[in-house]
């Protein structure tokens, strides 16, 4: 009787088990279907953005110690500022409670990781400082490389330009022109009423950030700068912002090359300086660069023997066979990788240093 019940459990749990155990099986199946849906739809996600897998969660350290997360791309710089490439260009998010994108229907919003994250720590630092928004202008092409107008520099995703706007502007204004404040009085060596301390802020807290390797202004709002800055201790960011031609309505920032980017061209550091009273005595020799004078004093002097005497022509002739010409600049190449990217995209390549006669940094 014992051994009749014992036999009767063991079969009705057999008859239990066998459905649970087909159960699992398709449960096993099911999984195994559902977990291979998002696998071909990542697949397609890689294709459509040239996003590399195997960078999908990994993140950059750079020299200040702050770590700039990869995310799911892999955008590389590649080469230099003015002759180079953006591999795997992100396109800048517009939809930013703290930044603006000037002119967004140019397409010129592309960008290395690394300066995805500028944009934010640095708009997040200026809204601190009581500033509304940051109007972010050009940074570069979607492939990088030479613009057809405007641009020198701005190839590799490492170059932004900041308007000079403090205020959050409408949508509708965002694609017209006419919305930077021009801060240079015109044909003098002077800011305007314009320049106030909200844009010193603006471009201090830039020179500050340890990944910012230079900023490019008008010599007028260097010299502008120096004159605000009282803190000696402040001299190794004035260092930073340097004078350019034009830079009037703009400033113009320019990242270090990331960890990641081993393939980008690193800019040589600008001459030492001192102190304040040396950047600002710097930022004025743009107005009456020292050969120049020397050149308008030996040419006077010239004139006045010729008025003198009939030898003063040819000494005329010589000051001006004499005067100081820039060394020619080095000719530009374009780097082999982005050659073999470029023709992998099926892009057409333009030589470096074709841009349009309007040109700037």
């Amino acid at each position: 009787m014992r051994l009749a019940l014992l036999v009767a459990a063991a079969a009705a749990v057999m008859a239990v088990s066998a459905p649970l155990s087909a159960q699992a099986g398709d449960n096993g199946r099911s999984v195994r279907t559902h977990s291979q849906a998002p696998a071909r739809n990542m697949a397609g996600t890689h294709a459509q953005h040239r996003i590399s897998p195997d960078v999908r969660q990994s993140s950059s350290r750079t020299s200040s110690g702050n770590v700039t997360p990869r995310g799911r791309y892999d955008s590389e710089p590649v080469g230099n500022y003015s002759s180079g490439c953006l591999v795997n260009g992100i396109q800048v998010n517009g939809d930013s409670p703290f930044y603006q994108l000037y002119h967004p229907q140019n397409q010129r919003h592309y960008a290395d990781i690394s300066m995805i994250s500028f944009l934010e720590r640095y708009s997040r630092k200026v809204r601190q400082a009581g500033i509304d928004s940051v109007l972010v202008g050009d940074i570069s092409s979607r492939y990088g490389g030479p613009f057809n107008k405007g641009h020198a520099s701005h190839q590799i995703g490492l170059d932004v330009d900041i308007e000079f706007n403090h205020r959050r502007l409408p949508q509708s204004r965002l694609t017209t022109k006419g919305n930077a404040q021009v801060l240079v009085n015109p044909g003098a060596q002077t800011v305007n009423s314009n320049f106030n301390r909200k844009y010193y802020d603006m471009l201090m807290i830039a020179a500050r950030d340890p990944e910012v390797e230079r900023i490019f202004v008008s010599p007028a709002i260097k010299v502008a700068v120096c004159d605000m800055t009282k803190d000696e201790r402040e001299q190794p960011f004035l260092r930073k912002i340097r004078p350019w031609y034009g830079h009037t309505e703009h400033f113009h920032i320019r990242l270090r090359c990331p960890d990641h980017a081993h393939s980008c061209v690193r800019q040589d550091p600008p001459e030492p300086k001192f102190s304040i009273a040396q950047e600002r005595e710097e930022a004025m020799s743009w107005f009456d660069p020292p050969q120049v004078r020397a050149q308008n004093a030996a040419l006077a002097a010239a004139l006045d023997s010729q008025r003198r005497s009939a030898s003063g022509s040819s000494a005329v002739s010589s000051v001006l066979s004499a005067a100081v010409k820039p060394d020619p600049k080095p000719r530009k190449v374009f780097p082999e990788r982005c050659s073999m990217y470029y023709q992998s995209l099926n892009i057409p390549m333009k030589a470096p240093g074709s841009q349009g006669k309007k040109r700037r940094r």
